[in-house]
């Protein structure tokens, strides 16, 4: 049975102290209105239209853990870069250790089918099954710092967001430093693929890539909501999941 564990996310570590400072470097840490969220690519990336329409982005989450996770039985990093924060509101964090608990939680009791993706894929990865101890081991960010509504943005601004935000993203990745980044949809994996090539094949597993970098292990999935064959209340995922997963851990032996 999961042994819940209560653990206080304002603990301090060197990854969110570094991740804290690259966004208020950066001016893209959250704000309640849009107007104040200060990014100086924000201007560029939305032109003038729908500027009501915009929201910023979150923190990132960095598990307390993060660093502790196993793969049979080797310490490793793991990161998952998703996409944006989405059109539905709600979730502006301005205090950094709400939003850690925020995302821990989620991990812990998915509420969306982003997250209960991200549940099931730590879950049959990691050594720990214990899902109050792999929700701390993680971390994972969005590689575009705002968002707006949904079906709002035009394709045009949206590659211009992407853009912008890759530096962000590049940021992130240097100070965390991951062993394996697993990316959640068409953009994120598009973006890691041009920062971090692959040194050599890309093995195939139907909508699932995996290829090695000279740094790390990159796993691209598509977003899980709405995935055919994701099922969060069973514990299933898709087959090719399991294949491209039980190919990355392997890795690991």
């Amino acid at each position: 049975m999961d042994s819940k564990i209560e653990i206080e996310d304002s603990v301090k570590t060197a990854a969110r102290d570094k991740i804290i400072e690259l966004y208020s470097s950066q001016n893209i840490t959250p704000s309640v209105k849009f107007e104040d969220f200060r990014c100086p690519s924000k201007l560029f990336c939305l032109g003038t239209k729908d500027k009501d329409k915009w929201r910023s982005g979150t923190w990132a989450y960095i598990g307390s853990q993060y660093g502790e996770a196993q793969i049979n039985g080797k310490f490793t990093k793991v990161l998952i870069v998703a996409m944006d924060k989405g059109g539905y509101g709600g979730t502006e964090e301005l205090i950094f250790e709400k939003t850690q608990n925020h995302f821990r939680t989620l991990a812990e009791a998915p509420g969306n089918g982003h997250m209960r993706g991200v549940s099931l894929i730590l879950k049959y990865l990691l050594d720990e099954k214990d899902k109050y101890k792999y929700s701390i081991q993680y971390s994972l960010t969005n590689a575009v710092k705002c968002s707006t509504e949904r079906d709002n943005m035009d394709a045009v601004r949206q590659n211009r967001v992407i853009s912008n935000c890759s530096i962000h993203l590049k940021r992130e990745i240097n100070i965390l430093n991951p062993d394996i980044i697993i990316t959640q949809g068409k953009h994120p994996g598009l973006t890691i693929r041009h920062f971090f090539p692959a040194n050599g094949e890309i093995r195939e597993f139907e909508k699932v890539s995996l290829w090695e970098t000279e740094r790390q292990f990159v796993l691209a999935t598509p977003h899980p909501t709405r995935l055919k064959g994701m099922r969060y209340r069973s514990g299933e995922m898709p087959k090719y999941y399991y294949e491209a997963i039980d190919a990355l851990k392997e890795l690991f032996r």
